[in-house]
């Protein structure tokens, strides 16, 4: 009752025209800079400049929560503990604390900044989200890099909306971004032209986006966010994302607001939502996830839509005419460089760098046969190009299936399928009881597939699931569960350590050329030292990177992507000879290019040492829906 009283009293002082701060007691971890590190090659910044633009930074943050909160303190990530939020209502993490483990990244792991108890209130900035809350399962992933100034989708009626600060919603009407019109087509939706959006930040100068001092915001998948009850959507983005990514949003106790931009440069609006997301989270002080999102691409069937149409004609015409079209201009552009080459003339920046790429092969348009038949084999072997066929298939089987191992696959439950009962209804535990009973092994199969409990006798799992029933839901995002909504009450550490324990049986590779790609992880490292026909050796860094994923080569400079960079670690007495050969890549409609399949980057070697040589990579793998984290490791190998 006190803290609605004063939250009122802030309200009536600011119609009045008068100040007031909220009585409030804020923690802000910082450490990040507005020049952000993340989208930028290692050594291109400054190590002066990025210290100045954390201290920055971290001021202006400073500045403006104690201009509005009665209790700040400010701190950097690397002086940071999990203890120190327990004395504060809201902590605003801006900036990476110190990890209490490290995550094994070769294996899809990441680093654990929070214990698995943290249940303090907390407002994450951009991709904090992702990087603190990976490890917990929260749902704000890293769906994209790519959030921009504007927001839309508002929930106008959501408090972060109507105070305690003062929000002006006026909003103006803005083109609908081109992938999100494509992806709602694939969906099967429509989407207006233009819609109403907020403005959060004005745009990036030419200058800041040269220079990388901007920070850009994060998006986080929308499938299954909603589908637990400590989640909620509150505002999207314009983005390079389905119109459903989620920009500002709520998991448990963990608030994502996506728009990472300095305070100083937000819009009087943005200030204020940012200041009311803070005063609402703080009333999840306490709470902690219920649903967990331990795999972040984990496939859910509200994108169904999308894999229909993935298996239409209309699909493989759009590839063959999009892999065209990008032909087509590159051809143009290069046709152009060298008729301003031989002329004499000067070359754009763009221009420049078509000139050098290497003769790309011819595109070859695929069949519908083809296509289907690489995109899913088994199900072409069924239905060959009947297109009805499978759109069928998923529309009759939807309510039976999962995700295969590795949780980017749907696939039949076939104990499931055979009761005639979906995965999402109750009634499923009920009768996988009654198999228990009649001692059918099916029945402990199905209760240990769909929920956390590993109870021995078919009483005891009636018991658990009458007590609970009255707060069970069922989480695709979660991982495809029955969920208690109770704190506490969902052990999630049940399966990590089956997962260990299968991992001990399983064979283990003879080397890494053994490793295999998959959509958790696309990409493998593998070094060798080839010794040429001249008798000189070479360090070979193979990239295998899975079908449909691609790494990247080149980067316009509006693409908030990753550029695949290399520095190499020599032993004593060895040293480059000459410059590091790289492989081709495929270019796409502007200055960016990929990588794709295996490729190899070869650096001739000279000198008589011995010892191991390594290179340090850092790249991002992405695929035509997500991109996964910036990853950065070294490969060895003994000369």
């Amino acid at each position: 009752m006190k803290k609605l009283f004063s939250l009122i009293l802030v309200g009536m002082l600011a119609v009045s025209g008068l100040s007031a701060k909220v009585k409030l007691s804020v923690l802000y971890v910082g450490g990040t800079a507005n020049m952000d590190p993340i989208l930028m090659s290692p050594g291109s910044v400054d190590s002066v400049a990025l210290a100045a633009s954390v201290k920055e930074r971290m001021a202006h943050f400073t500045k403006f929560l104690k201009k509005n909160f009665t209790n700040v303190k400010s701190i950097e990530g690397k002086d940071y503990t999990p203890e120190m939020s327990a004395a504060y209502d809201v902590t605003v993490f801006d900036g990476r604390p110190v990890p209490f483990m490290k995550g094994d990244r070769m294996r899809g792991e990441r680093d654990s900044y929070l214990p698995e108890s943290f249940d303090c209130a907390a407002v994450m900035i951009g991709h904090m989200s992702e990087e603190l809350g990976r490890s917990l399962g929260n749902k704000n992933d890293w769906y994209c890099l790519c959030l921009d100034n504007y927001a839309l989708g508002m929930k106008n009626e959501h408090p972060v909306f109507n105070g305690p600060f003062k929000v002006d919603m006026t909003t103006e009407m803005r083109p609908t971004a081109a992938p999100a019109l494509e992806v709602a087509e694939m969906m099967g939706e429509s989407l207006p032209k233009e819609m109403p959006m907020l403005l959060m930040h004005p745009n990036w100068t030419e200058e800041e986006n040269a220079s990388g001092n901007c920070r850009i915001g994060m998006v986080s998948r929308p499938g299954g966010y909603l589908d637990s009850p400590d989640t909620e959507v509150i505002s999207g983005g314009l983005c390079g994302k389905s119109i459903d990514a989620v920009a500002i949003g709520r998991h448990g106790n963990l608030f994502h607001f996506g728009f990472a931009a300095d305070p100083e440069r937000l819009t009087p609006a943005g200030r204020a939502i940012l200041l009311n997301s803070i005063v609402y989270a703080s009333e999840f002080n306490g709470q902690k996830l219920i649903a967990r999102k331990m795999n972040e691409g984990i496939v859910t069937r509200d994108h169904l839509p999308m894999t229909k149409w993935a298996c239409t004609r209309k699909a493989n015409d759009y590839i063959n005419e999009t892999n065209l079209t990008f032909r087509q201009m590159i051809d143009s552009v290069h046709a152009v460089a060298v008729e301003k080459k031989n002329k004499g003339e000067e070359l754009s920046r763009f221009e420049a760098i078509y000139l050098d790429m290497p003769q790309m092969p011819p595109v070859v348009k695929k069949s519908f046969g083809q296509y289907l038949k690489e995109r899913n084999p088994k199900l072409y072997e069924v239905f060959g190009t009947d297109e009805a066929a499978y759109a069928d298939y998923y529309e009759k089987n939807a309510p039976y299936m999962r995700p295969d191992l590795r949780g980017y696959e749907l696939v039949i439950d076939p104990e499931v399928q055979a009761l005639g009962i979906p995965n999402n209804d109750i009634r499923l535990l009920d009768k996988a009881i009654e198999l228990m009973e009649q001692g059918n092994p099916d029945g402990k199969t199905i209760l240990e597939r769909y929920t956390l409990k590993r109870f021995a006798t078919p009483a005891e799992w009636r018991n658990w699931l009458n007590i609970h029933r009255p707060r069970m839901f069922f989480t695709e995002a979660g991982g495809y569960l029955w969920l208690v909504n109770e704190k506490d009450a969902n052990d999630y550490s049940v399966l990590a350590a089956e997962a260990v324990s299968a991992q001990a049986v399983a064979p283990v590779p003879v080397n890494n050329d053994n490793l295999t790609t998959d959509k958790d992880n696309p990409v493998v490292l593998t070094a060798r030292i080839d010794t040429r026909a001249d008798g000189k050796k070479e360090y070979v860094l193979t990239m295998k990177i899975h079908p449909g994923y691609h790494t990247y080569a080149r980067l316009d400079p509006a693409d908030p992507y990753i550029l695949t960079t290399i520095e190499m670690e020599y032993p004593a007495g060895v040293e480059a000879d000459g410059d590091m050969i790289m492989p081709p890549f495929q270019p796409t409609s502007n200055a960016t290019s990929y990588y794709v399949d295996t490729v190899e980057f070869r650096q001739p070697l000279k000198g008589n040492g011995k010892g191991e040589i390594g290179a340090k990579i850092r790249y991002q793998a992405c695929d035509h829906s997500e991109c996964k984290l910036p990853v950065t490791t070294t490969v060895k190998v003994t000369l």
